[in-house]
């Protein structure tokens, strides 16, 4: 037999909850596009504001980078500067891959346009609430950086 409406409902129900549940453990995502002819200036850091208000858990922090189908390395390299709302401040240097050992992207790649997700710390805690900065600025040779679309930062929270 055919399912109602009567029994779809508590289905439906049940895939919308868990659709906004899992929304729910993002506290900021964030894109920046400003990269004029899709070049990333080496000085140019991009800059990201969240706000941590619970500091009870840990954090995974992604680093989005969208670029043009046709980009040259098979890893980024990049400088992440956080600063803690009191001022706080620490660098880390991260090399994210871009291709896999085969010479594929990682990418997700829609015609010309490829978007991808890498983890930058998984787990992260942070010590006090309020406004964090994070400057991201890329470390590879050329200047400017060619194929560059956007970088973003995401928080999670984590394991929720």
């Amino acid at each position: 037999t055919l399912p109602t409406m009567k029994n779809l409902f508590p289905f439906c129900f049940l895939i919308t909850a868990a659709l906004i549940s899992c929304d729910a453990n993002t506290v900021y995502t964030k894109n920046d596009d400003n990269f004029p002819q899709f070049r990333w200036e080496k000085g140019r850091a991009v800059v990201f504001e969240p706000t941590i208000e619970d500091v009870s858990v840990p954090y995974d922090i992604m680093i989005n980078f969208r670029h043009v189908n046709g980009f040259q390395y098979a890893d980024m390299q990049i400088r992440v500067v956080r600063i803690s709302p009191s001022g706080e401040e620490t660098s880390k240097e991260f090399d994210f891959p871009v291709v896999d050992g085969k010479g594929d992207y990682l990418s997700e790649c829609a015609l010309d346009i490829c978007d991808l997700e890498t983890d930058f710390e998984t787990g992260a805690k942070f010590e006090e609430t309020g406004k964090y900065t994070y400057k991201i600025s890329h470390l590879m040779p050329p200047d400017p950086l060619p194929n560059v679309m956007e970088v973003g930062l995401v928080v999670r929270k984590s394991g929720l």
